[in-house]
Protein backbone atom coordinates (compact mmCIF):
# COMPACT_ATOMS: atom_id res chain seq x y z
CA UNK A 1 0.00 0.00 0.00
CA UNK A 2 1.36 3.55 -1.36
CA UNK A 3 0.38 5.18 2.03
CA UNK A 4 2.41 2.79 4.58
CA UNK A 5 6.03 2.85 2.61
CA UNK A 6 5.53 6.65 1.93
CA UNK A 7 4.73 7.65 5.19
CA UNK A 8 7.50 5.41 6.58
CA UNK A 9 9.75 8.12 4.38
CA UNK A 10 7.70 11.00 5.00
CA UNK A 11 6.94 11.54 1.68
CA UNK A 12 3.39 12.63 0.53
CA UNK A 13 1.44 11.62 -2.33
CA UNK A 14 0.81 13.19 -5.99
CA UNK A 15 3.29 14.27 -8.75
CA UNK A 16 5.31 16.76 -6.85
CA UNK A 17 5.93 13.47 -4.96
CA UNK A 18 7.31 10.94 -7.67
CA UNK A 19 10.45 14.02 -7.11
CA UNK A 20 10.72 13.74 -3.99
CA UNK A 21 10.92 10.24 -3.92
CA UNK A 22 13.97 10.40 -6.42
CA UNK A 23 16.09 12.65 -4.30
CA UNK A 24 15.72 10.86 -1.10
CA UNK A 25 16.52 7.93 -3.09
CA UNK A 26 19.95 9.63 -4.36
CA UNK A 27 20.45 10.89 -0.45
CA UNK A 28 20.46 7.93 0.93
CA UNK A 29 21.56 5.79 -1.55
CA UNK A 30 24.37 7.89 -3.51
CA UNK A 31 26.35 4.88 -4.89
CA UNK A 32 22.94 4.01 -6.85
CA UNK A 33 22.49 8.24 -8.18
CA UNK A 34 23.80 7.38 -11.51
CA UNK A 35 20.68 5.06 -12.09
CA UNK A 36 18.74 7.94 -10.73
CA UNK A 37 19.63 11.24 -12.14
CA UNK A 38 16.95 11.59 -14.78
CA UNK A 39 13.70 12.87 -13.77
CA UNK A 40 12.10 9.82 -15.60
CA UNK A 41 14.05 7.72 -13.18
CA UNK A 42 11.50 8.34 -9.92
CA UNK A 43 10.30 4.66 -10.96
CA UNK A 44 13.51 3.39 -9.68
CA UNK A 45 13.74 5.87 -6.90
CA UNK A 46 10.37 4.62 -5.63
CA UNK A 47 11.45 1.08 -6.14
CA UNK A 48 14.57 1.37 -4.55
CA UNK A 49 12.51 2.64 -1.31
CA UNK A 50 10.19 0.10 -1.12
CA UNK A 51 12.69 -2.48 -1.36
CA UNK A 52 14.62 -0.84 2.09
CA UNK A 53 11.06 -0.30 3.43
CA UNK A 54 10.30 -4.07 2.73
CA UNK A 55 13.67 -4.99 4.13
CA UNK A 56 13.37 -3.16 7.35
CA UNK A 57 9.46 -4.32 7.99
CA UNK A 58 11.01 -7.92 7.99
CA UNK A 59 13.96 -7.22 10.24
CA UNK A 60 16.61 -6.99 7.93
CA UNK A 61 19.22 -3.51 7.24
CA UNK A 62 18.45 -1.62 4.72
CA UNK A 63 22.30 -0.68 4.04
CA UNK A 64 22.28 -4.96 2.91
CA UNK A 65 20.61 -3.94 -0.31
CA UNK A 66 22.94 -4.71 -2.92
CA UNK A 67 22.81 -2.27 -6.20
CA UNK A 68 24.58 -3.61 -9.47
CA UNK A 69 26.80 -1.60 -11.05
Amino acid sequence: MPAEWKAAFNLRGGGKNKEDSRMLAVLRYPHAADFLKRKKDAGRAEALLIAAYGARKVGREEENLDIPD
